[in-house]
């Protein structure tokens, strides 16, 4: 059985799934909910301005789900360019759907570390994951 997350809206510094707009239990995955969640690889990386930086996102499902996943940013540093190739992912029960996403700051972005997170969108479920 999962163990249950709950949190609102909290964004970690570290890779991780982060529930937002609702709940994941242990007691939706035992009624076999279908649901889906987001990671992020690297958890961490540097960049220098003018400079790429690319991330590989998974989508996978859960308990049965499948359908498409939007892809969006949050908390992307000011200045930065974000782009995910593909911008949404279908995913099949039972499987994980890949993206790849792409930063590059420019000279006006802020240094140092930051945040940022990526939530996949369906329907009325919002999963997300953050990553530095």
């Amino acid at each position: 059985m999962r163990a249950a997350f709950m949190t609102k809206c909290v964004v970690l510094a570290v890779s991780g799934v982060v529930i937002l707009g609702g709940l994941k239990t242990a007691a939706n995955a035992a009624q076999g909910v279908p649901d889906f969640d987001v990671t992020i690889t690297p958890a961490s990386q540097t960049v220098q301005r003018g400079q790429s930086v690319s991330y590989a996102v998974a989508v996978r499902s859960l308990e049965g789900f499948r359908g498409s996943v939007s892809l969006r940013f949050a908390n992307v540093p000011t200045g930065t360019l974000s782009q995910a190739n593909p911008a949404a992912v279908y995913v099949a029960s039972g499987a994980t759907a890949r993206s790849v996403i792409v930063l590059k700051p420019s000279a006006t972005t802020p240094v140092g570390p930051a945040v940022f997170q990526v939530n996949g969108v369906s329907g009325s479920k919002t999963r997300s994951a953050s990553a530095t």
